[in-house]
């Protein structure tokens, strides 16, 4: 028993087994005694892990007490195994969930129990809570996403209750991202579930101080626009212009204020006098336009003299129309973007089968720079399946040598030359960063190669110049074909009935509903592409090895 509390873990484990393997009922009156000594959060994991002890035991000796509810202790017994679970009850009665309803209502109790994030997801995921206690997890860990899905997935015809008790609290205080992600969803699965009560309990928030546009109210709009088409119109109408337009007796007054907002969301999308914040909450809004009244409010968001927030967030607002459409005003914009925006404009005409052509076309006429077109890209339309468009990519790009071992072989002689690691910092920065960090540096796509500098030169060679001589499934790049003709090449970054996430080179991450997918296929390839030699030469090649091994510090 004394070795559960052990600080090896062999001894803790070897200690647990025997236990599980004597007959541990014949020791249940010794938790108790144990439990007077103040056992260590290590005794207490190791406990809650033997199964034969009685749960109630457990709950009332060795149970996590609300002072120790932010511990691994709270986590594991809240994650008890299937073969303890028919008695998780009694565990939760005793012990879990009045610790829990203790934070939830009385707020001020806080001072004296924090719930750790961890232990509160799998709380709610438990099930049994009132939406205002999902409400109230929400707010006590706003920008927590994970807690806000835990929320959105135990709140079925609830969503609009949660929805209201959430902005009755600070969380509506100040505009966010997450926050903003939050209450569209919320406000989206009210109105998808379509139940009436809860559907009116979200229209409801709007009436909160009439006709002024709060920061949220944008997102519920938002949300209420994404949410009706799913309803199967069991609400009466099907679309948010219908709401406002033609809305049953029980919401007319709630359209009266939906019509009012969105004249003011108008005015406040294109007035440089108003905060930014307010400017950037209105503006996931416009992709509900058709492309005609959208363009001109784009064009000027886009503009040079725009705050750099705003420009950046009215850009992705333009993948909604397709390349095609929007291609005009793209070519306009791309000699006055910075990098990351240049970067994604280009990724929009890249990305479909028919403006990818005439942007090729342009940088053979000189019109564009090749140099604006990353590795990977010139990779994908190298081995594209069209003839024509596989040309063309080889006239501009030249084709990589299949032969990779003689490519790393003719770059032997970097491992010995000296490397300067400042300039190999540039080289990094230039051509890795898109996908890579180190040491916080880069992009979130790939794996961090902080740790490579352990690796040896010749090792890290070969990793740069034949990237899919190993690749881990989770590395494993997908190809998206979409039914508006667009092509996304990606890193699946997480996958759900509905959607499919994916992270592209550049940090770019999108979020595809699955009914605009056409086809999905792994390339079984790394999404680090086959050619960096063509862009990296011999002394380049050897100030990045000095940069990645640390060289020179």
């Amino acid at each position: 028993m004394a070795w559960l509390a052990h600080e090896n873990a062999w001894q803790r484990e070897t200690a647990q087994r025997v236990l599980l393997e004597k007959k541990t009922e014949d020791l249940k009156g010794y938790w108790d005694a144990v439990a007077k000594q103040q056992p260590t959060e290590l005794f207490r994991l190791h406990v809650l892990a033997i199964n034969e002890v009685s749960l109630s035991s457990r709950a009332h000796g060795l149970g996590v007490p609300a002072s120790d509810s932010g511990s691994g202790a709270m986590q594991n017994a809240l994650h008890l195994d299937e073969k303890a679970s028919p008695r998780l009850q009694e565990v939760s009665s005793a012990f879990i969930v009045p610790m829990i309803d203790e934070v939830t209502l009385a707020p001020e109790a806080m001072n004296r129990v924090e719930v750790d994030a961890r232990a509160a997801f799998m709380q709610i995921l438990m099930g049994g809570q009132s939406f205002g206690a999902r409400a109230a997890d929400a707010a006590r860990f706003a920008g927590d996403v994970w807690i806000n899905r835990a929320v959105l997935a135990s709140s079925k015809d609830e969503a609009g209750k949660v929805l209201s008790e959430v902005l009755r609290g600070h969380l509506a205080a100040s505009y966010s991202v997450e926050s903003a992600d939050f209450i569209r969803a919320l406000a989206s699965a009210s109105a998808a579930d379509a139940s009436a009560d809860d559907f009116a309990a979200s229209l409801a928030v709007l009436n909160k101080e009439p006709g002024k546009l709060l920061w949220w109210k944008p997102a519920v709009l938002q949300g209420l626009s994404e949410g009706l088409p799913k309803s199967g119109r069991k609400l009466g109408v099907g679309t948010l212009a219908e709401l406002a337009a033609k809305a049953p007796a029980p919401y007319q007054a709630a359209a009266k204020e939906i019509n009012a907002l969105l004249s003011e969301v108008d005015r406040v999308m294109v007035d440089g006098t108003a905060p930014v914040e307010q400017r950037l909450a209105v503006l996931p809004l416009l992709a509900q336009r058709s492309w005609d009244k959208a363009e001109p409010v784009l064009r000027m968001l886009l503009a040079e003299g725009q705050p750099e927030a705003v420009r950046t967030a009215a850009l992705p607002v333009l993948k909604k129309y397709g390349a095609q459409k929007i291609s005009t005003l793209l070519y306009e914009l791309l000699p006055r973007l910075g990098p990351t925006a240049k970067r994604e404009v280009v990724a929009m005409l890249t990305g479909n089968g028919k403006t990818v052509q005439d942007f090729f076309e342009r940088i053979e006429r000189g019109e564009v720079s090749k140099g604006l077109v990353d590795a990977e890209t010139r990779w994908r339309y190298l081995h594209t399946g069209s003839k024509p468009l596989r040309e063309l990519a080889e006239r501009l790009f030249g084709r990589p040598s299949e032969d990779r071992a003689a490519v790393i072989a003719s770059y032997k002689d970097c491992i010995s030359m000296q490397g300067d690691a400042a300039k190999g910092k540039i080289v990094f920065m230039t051509v890795c960063m898109v996908c890579h960090k180190v040491k916080g540096e880069g992009m979130d796509v790939g794996p961090d190669i902080t740790d490579v500098k352990l690796k040896e030169k010749e090792a890290l060679l070969s990793d740069i110049l034949d990237p899919n001589r190993m690749v881990e499934a989770r590395w494993s790049a997908y190809q998206i074909d979409t039914r508006e003709g667009r092509i996304v090449s990606g890193l699946i970054a997480s996958e759900s009935a509905d959607a499919v996430t994916v992270k592209m080179a550049g940090g770019i991450t999108e979020v595809l509903p699955r009914g605009s997918i056409s086809k999905m296929k792994s390339l079984d390839a790394s999404l680090m592409p086959v050619g960096l030699e063509g862009g990296i030469s011999k002394e380049q090649m050897a100030d990045l090895l000095a940069f990645l091994k640390g060289e020179g510090k």
